[in-house]
């Protein structure tokens, strides 16, 4: 099944100059002159490749006029439009040619990206830069939800964007981490709590420990109190008993 037409492919095609050239033949016919468009380009390549309900084909010229990103699932996409030199929007970007950030390349050129790695498709994309134009198959990544292949509203080529459009593999990768962060969240929560009680048993601790240092150092104040009255009751006896006519001394 043939994608739903982009309402700027036919544009842009139309808009790219035309090729004239004749090719030597012995056939009358083959003398005439034969023309050479990116519609016509297009048409070959749909031809050979037939677009998929989520596909659609765009062209640009040659010089990279957009960012592409490395998707989780390790694929090729678009991540948005380089501005002009002089800091406005490129004419591809005011014609919204790509219809989403994150739409994945399928092919560039007629050559299918599918199983290619990162490296291997930017090698691609920059043998292109030479090219007057080159055609591009993107799969559209917002095809299934919104339910057609509309353009993106927006297009505003933020990369960000690719965020909001998430494919199922990293929906279901997001609710892993969820679920990972909302259980390691409750184990802390619960190792805090734990660590609130033993702070709160340690406080006590040393609440009852200065109780007991404050009590002990009554006691030994006490003693050392006892001690020196002892002391000084003895000394007490020993004077009176000097004063009783010294009949020990004298002796």
């Amino acid at each position: 099944p043939r994608g739903p037409p982009h309402p700027a492919d036919a544009a842009v095609a139309s808009s790219l100059p035309t090729t004239t050239t004749s090719q030597p033949s012995l056939s009358s016919q083959a003398q005439q002159p034969t023309t050479t468009s990116a519609g016509a380009t297009l048409q070959h390549l749909q031809s050979q490749m037939p677009l998929q309900s989520d596909e659609y084909d765009v062209v640009f010229p040659g010089e990279s006029c957009f960012y592409f990103l490395e998707t989780e699932e390790g694929e090729t996409a678009f991540g948005g439009y380089k501005p002009l030199p002089n800091g406005q929007k490129s004419p591809a970007e005011l014609c919204h040619l790509v219809r989403n950030v994150g739409d994945v390349f399928v092919a560039i050129d007629g050559v299918p990206t599918h199983g290619k790695k990162y490296d291997q498709v930017w090698n691609l994309l920059k043998a292109t830069e030479s090219n007057a134009y080159c055609c591009y198959r993107f799969r559209d990544v917002r095809f299934y939800e919104t339910g057609s292949g509309a353009a993106s509203s927006s297009g505003t080529g933020a990369a960000t964007e690719l965020l909001r459009v998430p494919s199922q593999r990293q929906k279901e990768r997001l609710t892993n981490e969820l679920d990972q962060l909302q259980r390691h969240a409750q184990l802390k929560r619960q190792r805090c709590r734990e660590l609130e009680e033993e702070l709160r048993a340690t406080q006590q601790d040393v609440v009852e420990l200065a109780a007991a240092q404050d009590q002990k150092q009554q006691e030994l104040v006490e003693l050392e109190r006892q001690d020196i009255a002892w002391m000084e009751e003895q000394l007490l006896k020993m004077k009176q008993k000097l004063q009783q006519g010294g009949g020990p001394a004298q002796q």
